[in-house]
């Protein structure tokens, strides 16, 4: 039982930091993607992002991403605590 409870923390932890991460990551892509004269700010690309769809505009298409998030982390807390468990003996 601990076992599936640390795989689902673990698988949890992944999607959390992605929520986090998914917004900065969208304006960062957006600043780099820009032609033209002058170069985007950030708040610029926030409230053009906004204008263009809302708040959910920023999330858009971000599934796959959350999805790896759970998955790779799924399988990384536990086998990191059981190599700590492991190596700490």
């Amino acid at each position: 039982m601990k076992f599936a409870w640390m795989m689902n923390a673990g698988g949890m932890a992944g999607v959390m930091s992605w929520i986090v991460s998914i917004p900065q990551d969208i304006i960062k892509n957006k600043q780099q993607c820009h032609i033209g004269e002058k170069p985007l700010g950030m708040m610029e690309c926030f409230n053009q992002l906004r204008n263009d769809g809302g708040i959910s505009r920023i999330f858009k298409g971000s599934s796959p991403t959350l999805a790896r998030g759970y998955i790779v982390n799924l399988v990384t807390l536990p086998l990191f605590d059981a190599l700590m468990a492991k190596w700490s003996k």
